[in-house]
Order: structure tokens, then sequence, then C-alpha cells
């Protein structure tokens, strides 16, 4: 989560500086998309790690059992390591494990699109100021469009901290609670696998 407070310390910092007015137009702008954007591929990285590291421990469980699934049939009586049961062993396990990585990609996914929301939402207001540009002449009504960037630069501010900001916490929560349990339910779905089929010995 420190990457997340890192980038909110960053966002929206501004110029306030009044100069050239094109300059301070473009300056403006430009930080305040810069910022924004900047916070967003820090998410990305975030995730992208945790679902790397995530998916890495998931592999490992999976290698270590399959691994030693036939040292285990060699303690049943009876021979659990037959033909039927390695199948049966092999769906479930299968199971399990799309389980575990349909849960991981559904949340990674979740947050993926909501970024992605986010830039079309922030590509829309960047046209909407381009659009702004073309209808003013900036050295003689530069403080009317100014004052006008800043208010809407206070809104898209005030949006972000109020309502996507606790929504993006939320979804890292749920990511941070699924890297930290999730490899831990898909062991226990696998260990549940030998216990049944030991019944069949």
């Amino acid at each position: 989560m420190k990457v997340v407070l890192c980038f909110v310390a960053l966002i929206l910092v501004l110029p306030g500086s009044l100069g050239n007015p094109v300059t301070d137009a473009h300056d403006y702008i430009h930080t305040l998309f810069l910022n924004q954007k900047n916070y967003f591929d820090g998410i990305r990285i975030y995730v992208g790690t945790y679902t790397e590291l995530t998916a890495s421990s998931m592999i490992d469980i999976v290698t270590s059992e399959i691994a030693t699934w036939q040292s285990r049939g060699r303690s049943c009586k009876g021979n659990i390591f037959r033909p039927r049961n390695t199948e049966e062993f092999g769906e479930d396990l299968s199971i399990c494990v799309m389980f575990a990585t349909s849960h991981l990609e559904t949340v990674g996914s979740l947050i993926y699109f909501y970024l992605e929301a986010e830039q079309e939402i922030t590509n829309g207001i960047q046209m909407t100021i381009m659009r702004e540009l073309r209808t003013v002449n900036l050295l003689e009504d530069y403080d009317t469009f100014y004052a006008y960037a800043r208010e809407l630069g206070a809104q898209i501010e005030a949006r972000f901290y109020n309502q996507r900001y606790p929504d993006l916490i939320e979804h890292l929560e749920f990511l941070d609670w699924t890297a930290e349990n999730l490899p831990t339910m898909l062991e226990n779905c696998i260990n549940d696998i030998p216990r049944r089929l030991t019944k069949l010995c």
C-alpha cells in the first residue's frame, strides 16, 4: 500500500504562477494530467507486482503437490496411485487451480477496468479543455480562462479524493487480502483431495 500513498502525495500538485498566458495554461493542464498518469501507472505496477508474486506462490504449491502425489499414493493400502484415482485427483486439482486463478484474475481485472475507465474520463476532460482553448483569446481572456481551468482542476481534485481514491483503496485492500490468503485457500483445497480419495482404497 506504500506505493499508493506515495503517488497520492504527488497527484494534483499544480503550478500557480502567472506569466506567459499560453505557457501557464499549458503547464497547468500538463501538470494536472501528468500527475494523474503517474498515479495510475503506479497503481498498475503495484497490481502487476502483487499478481505476479501471488501467481508464483500458487504455482509453487501446485508443482509441489504434483511432485509428492506419487509418494502420497504409496502410503495408502490398496494403492491409491491407480489410474482411476490419479485421473480424479488431476481433475480435482484442476478445479482448485481454476478457482484460485479465476479469483486472482477477477481482482486484477476489476482494478485495471477501473483505471481504464478513469483514463477515458481524463481524456474527455483534456478534450474539453482543448475545445475551450479554441474559443478564447488567451491574451485578452487569460484571467477568465485560467479561472475556468483552476475551477475545473479543483473539481477533478475533489472528485478524486472524495470518490475515486476511496474506491481505489478498497480495491487495493481486497488485492492485499487476496495476495495474503489465496495461496492458503488453494493449499487447503488441494489438501482436501487426497483425504477424500484415500477412501477409495
